[in-house]
C-alpha cells in the first residue's frame, strides 16, 4: 500500500496501531521495474468526453477564489487557446512519504526517519496523452499510456491502469474543477486507487490563473477549502515569473490550515488535532494551448500531532508529497 496524505488518508485508529496513521497516498516517478503495458496513443481532439462515458466516476475539485495583488508589467490575457490538432504528451510523476514516530515521542518533535518510528514511501509515474475537447474549450481528456512504480510489490497493480482515461474540467482560470476517471478494463482496484489518489492530490494543488490580464511580476492569492479527514483552508500565493507567448511560468507557495481541531478517521472515530501545519512551494509552466502543465515541480510537507482519548499518547506524523510534470 502507499503512504498517506492529509487528504487521502485511510489511517488506522490511534488505539490499534502504535506506529499509527499509515495510510494511502499515491506517489510517483517514472522509474523502476520491467517494461510496463502500454496503451495506444489517441490522435486529434476528442468527441467523447470522459464524463459522458458509462462507468466514469466524477470527483469534484474545489474551486479557488482569486485576489490579485499586483498585475505586473505589460499585462496580457491568460485565457486558454486550445490546440485541438496536436495531442500533448506529458509525464506526471509523484513521490509520497509518511513517517510516523515511535509512541511517546514528544508532540513538539519534528518527525524524521532518523528519529525513529516507521516510514513508508513510494514513487509512481504516468505517461499521458492529452486531448482537448473538439467542441468545448474546458474539456480535457487524457489516456494513461504507461504506468510505473519503484515498489516491486505494487508494480503489477500499477501497470494495469495503462489504457485508463480520465477527464479534467477546467475553470476559466485554467484550474481543474472536476475530475472524471474511466478505469481500463484491466485495472485492478489497487492500481485504480493509486492513480486516482495521485490525480486528486495533483489537482488540489493546481495553481489558478486570474481572469484579468497579468504580466511578469504579477502576484495573486488563491484560496480554497479542501475536505477530507481535516477540513482545510488552502492558500496559494503565486508570482508570474516569465512569459513567452503562450508559455507562462509561475512560482508559488502553499499554506494549509485546519478549520477546526477534529481529525476524522474512516471508521468514524475522531482524533483531536494538537498541532497541524502544512507548507510547500513549487513552480509550474503552463502552455495556454495545452490541457495540462508542460513542466513543474511541487513539494508539500505536512506535520501533525494527533491524540485520542484523554491520557493517550499523542501520535506524531509527517507526510511529504512531491510532484513533477515533464515532457520526457
Amino acid at each position: 500500500m502507499f503512504p498517506s496524505s492529509p487528504r487521502t488518508t485511510t489511517a488506522r485508529a490511534l488505539t490499534t496501531a502504535a506506529a499509527g496513521l499509515l495510510a494511502l497516498t499515491a506517489c510517483g516517478s517514472s522509474g523502476g521495474g520491467p517494461a510496463p503495458t502500454s496503451a495506444t496513443a489517441p490522435t486529434g481532439c476528442t468527441t467523447s468526453p470522459v464524463a459522458a462515458q458509462p462507468g466514469a466516476a466524477t470527483i469534484p475539485v474545489p474551486a479557488a477564489d482569486v485576489t490579485v495583488q499586483t498585475p505586473g508589467s505589460a499585462p496580457a490575457s491568460l485565457q486558454r487557446r486550445p490546440d485541438r490538432d496536436a495531442v500533448q504528451k506529458v509525464t506526471l510523476s509523484a513521490t509520497s512519504t509518511a513517517t510516523t514516530m515511535d509512541p511517546g515521542t514528544s508532540a513538539s518533535a519534528v518527525p524524521s526517519a532518523a528519529a525513529g518510528g516507521s516510514q513508508l514511501n513510494q514513487t509512481v509515474g504516468f505517461r499521458l496523452a492529452v486531448q482537448r475537447g473538439c467542441d468545448a474549450s474546458d474539456d480535457v481528456a487524457a489516456t494513461v499510456l504507461a504506468a510505473t512504480t519503484d515498489d516491486a510489490s505494487q508494480r503489477t497493480d500499477v501497470q494495469t491502469v495503462a489504457g485508463t482515461r480520465f477527464g479534467v474540467s477546467l475553470s476559466a482560470g485554467y484550474a481543474p474543477v472536476a475530475l472524471q476517471v474511466l478505469p481500463a478494463t484491466t485495472a485492478t482496484d489497487a492500481g485504480r486507487s493509486t492513480l486516482e489518489q495521485t490525480l486528486v492530490q495533483t489537482m488540489q494543488e493546481a495553481v489558478t490563473l486570474p481572469s484579468q490580464p497579468m504580466g511578469v511580476g504579477a502576484r495573486w492569492v488563491a484560496t480554497r477549502t479542501l475536505a477530507g479527514p481535516v477540513r482545510l483552508t488552502q492558500t496559494v500565493t503565486a508570482i508570474l515569473t516569465h512569459r513567452d507567448g503562450d508559455l507562462v511560468s509561475i512560482d508559488f507557495t502553499v499554506d494549509e490550515q485546519p478549520q477546526d481541531s477534529r481529525y476524522s478517521l474512516p471508521n468514524g472515530q475522531n482524533l483531536t488535532i494538537d498541532s497541524y501545519r502544512t507548507s510547500g512551494q513549487g513552480s509550474v509552466t503552463i502552455d495556454l494551448t495545452r490541457g495540462l502543465p508542460v513542466a513543474g515541480d511541487t513539494r508539500i510537507v505536512n506535520a501533525r500531532s494527533l491524540s485520542g482519548a484523554e491520557g493517550s499518547t499523542p501520535l506524531v506524523q509527517q507526510t511529504t508529497f512531491e510532484q513533477r510534470w515533464n515532457t520526457r
